[in-house]
């Protein structure tokens, strides 16, 4: 039997904020160039080892020979009439592609383990094997420029049936670096998964904005400003008591910044002066404002604007770097 190849700190945490249990084994160990583990998550136990690959192939294909036996057996002993072979053949066809996707998922990766570092994170996969590696990534938050992420719960017949979610890191030449994204079925709160990759994105998005966070704090206090791409053609800067939309500046006290439902609104205090003189500004979806979680923490910081939406990222123990400027 062979032991985790890494050993948390005592204060080390999971994704869900709670100490990491003693028992988890995580047969990698996390990369150096990740920086310091904030969060990490396994569903390998110790003393559990993964199985042998021909073990589960036997497996999944004494299942779907099964399903594809049960079947022509019950079709064979019908009243079949000869115009109606084809669709026993037919028959046939389907139950092997039942058999086949049942092999295709049953092959999916055993075991997951996975860590969010302060300068990028790491997700492990194995199969069969400890060190038979299905899946192996490394993102480092420095090879990246720009997330963007994107939520959307789907309802049929007011019913709740799940959660797509997509986080993608881009570079400096919109190349995708890195990218996370599938569905998750928790109407309120967290999946509980532990190979939820959906709560692995969380925890990297938070550690992602405070690598921002560092350096641009930096540019704030050395008078300078944090520049936003807001959609393809808008830009939105930041600076100490100021706000700049599409090179339109606006003062503390000059502006409201509202989210709902997955829109960005930026309104005037004050209506622009003239008889048809509006208060909304622009409107930006949120998954196409790049860094938005930074950019909400920004305003906070250096606007005295509050959208409540930071504290999503801090509810359960992982928290954005704040500086006081007032």
């Amino acid at each position: 039997m062979q032991m985790s190849t890494w050993l948390p700190e005592a204060d080390a945490k999971n994704y869900y904020g709670h100490p990491i249990p003693s028992d988890w084994d995580f047969f990698v160990a996390p990369p150096p160039e990740i920086g310091t583990v904030i969060g990490a998550q396994s569903s390998l136990t110790a003393g559990v080892e993964p199985g042998p690959v021909t073990r589960h192939r036997v497996r999944c294909t004494a299942l779907g020979v099964g399903i594809v036996a049960l079947v022509w057996f019950l079709f064979y002993f019908a009243d079949w009439k000869p115009e109606q072979l084809p669709g026993f053949y037919m028959t046939g066809v389907v139950s092997a592609t039942v058999f086949a996707i049942i092999i295709w998922l049953c092959a999916k990766p055993s075991y997951v383990c996975s860590y969010v570092g302060a300068q990028g994170v790491a997700y492990f996969a194995c199969y069969g094997r400890r060190d038979h590696l299905v899946r192996s990534e490394v993102f480092r938050f420095e090879d990246a420029t720009e997330l963007r992420t994107k939520l959307r719960s789907i309802y049929v017949n007011f019913a709740y049936l799940h959660t797509h979610y997509v986080y993608v890191w881009t570079d400096s030449n919109h190349r995708v670096r890195y990218k996370l994204a599938g569905r998750h079925y928790a109407k309120n709160g967290l999946p509980q998964n532990q190979q939820e990759s959906y709560v692995f994105a969380r925890v990297a998005e938070v550690a992602w904005t405070n690598h921002l966070m560092e350096r641009n704090i930096a540019s704030i206090h050395e008078g300078g400003v944090v520049e936003f791409n807001a959609g393809r053609k808008r830009r939105v800067s930041v600076g100490y008591d100021f706000l700049e939309i599409s090179g339109e500046r606006f003062e503390h006290g000059d502006i409201d910044v509202a989210v709902h439902r997955g829109i960005i609104t930026f309104k005037r205090t004050r209506p622009r002066p003239g008889l048809f003189g509006r208060k909304t500004i622009c409107s930006v979806a949120y998954g196409d404002f790049a860094n938005v979680r930074a950019f909400l923490a920004l305003l906070e910081d250096c606007l005295d604007i509050s959208l409540g939406t930071i504290a999503v990222a801090s509810e359960h123990g992982y928290h954005l770097i704040h500086f006081v400027g007032r």
